[in-house]
Parts: C-alpha cells; sequence; structure tokens
C-alpha cells in the first residue's frame, strides 16, 4: 500500500502561529523559551492542533504519515522547516524536538517509528507545494 507524503505539510502546520502580523506575533510570542517542553507544547496545542482539527481529512491523511516519515528517517533539516515558517520564536536547540512535541500533542500514546520494512510503501512528493494549500480547503457545502 502506497503511502503519499508532501514535506510542505510540516510548514504548512507551523504556519498557524506565524500567520498574525510581526507586532502581534512580538507581543503573543516574544517571551517563550523554544525550549520549554511545556510552554511549547501549550502553543502546539493551542494553536498548531486547533488549526490542524479543523484541516479536512484528505489533509490529515498526508499531513501524520510526512511527519512520521521525516521524524523516523532524519533525512530532513527540520532548523529549516522551522525557520522557513517564520515563527516570532527561537527554536528548540534541537529542532527536531519541536516535531517530536507537535506529534506527542497531535497523536498522544503513539510511536513515530517506522520499521524498516514499512519505509518502501512511503511515495515522496515534495515537487507540489501547493498540496498543503489544496487539501487544506473543504469540499463545498450544498444547501438544498
Amino acid at each position: 500500500m502506497a503511502i503519499k507524503i508532501n514535506i510542505h505539510f510540516l510548514t504548512d502546520i507551523i504556519n498557524s502561529i506565524s500567520y498574525y502580523d510581526f507586532d502581534e506575533c512580538d507581543l503573543l510570542f516574544a517571551r517563550l523559551d523554544g525550549n520549554d517542553e511545556y510552554e511549547m507544547k501549550l502553543i502546539i496545542r493551542y494553536n498548531l492542533y486547533i488549526n490542524y482539527l479543523f484541516k479536512p481529512d484528505k489533509y490529515k491523511k498526508i499531513f501524520k504519515p510526512t511527519l512520521q516519515y521525516y521524524l523516523t528517517t532524519e533525512i530532513v533539516d527540520f532548523e529549516s522547516i522551522f525557520n522557513d515558517a517564520m515563527v516570532s520564536f527561537d527554536c528548540t536547540k534541537k529542532p527536531k524536538t519541536f516535531f517530536i512535541w507537535i506529534w506527542e500533542v497531535f497523536f498522544e500514546g503513539e510511536d513515530y517509528l517506522i520499521s524498516e520494512n514499512e519505509l518502501s510503501n512511503y511515495i515522496i512528493s515534495n515537487e507540489d507545494s501547493n498540496m498543503p494549500h489544496e487539501y487544506s480547503i473543504h469540499p463545498k457545502v450544498k444547501f438544498h
């Protein structure tokens, strides 16, 4: 079974804490310590996770395995992904840790590690940077 993933979903999910204008960001996040697990998990839970819950299922179907794949393989520069989102606070000293905290908040109690045998099922589709946006759009609701 092929599992489609796209690295741009990782930046997209973080964008929910960087969409504020810069003045608001400074007020909201200026004193955060990116290395404080408790503070970061609060930001993740009440900003990123809330945003994630409102995403359509087709978005979630790609986001979760994408995060899982890149946490397992470590073939990505997590610091660059974090910085690309232009978040208003500094990343943790170990940027992968921030993404592990996202996993722990979003998928509490689940292990992110993928077995070596299962890794071959993943299909990387990173060419399409618009994919997260396209998958974020809810189908139109029809009223009778």
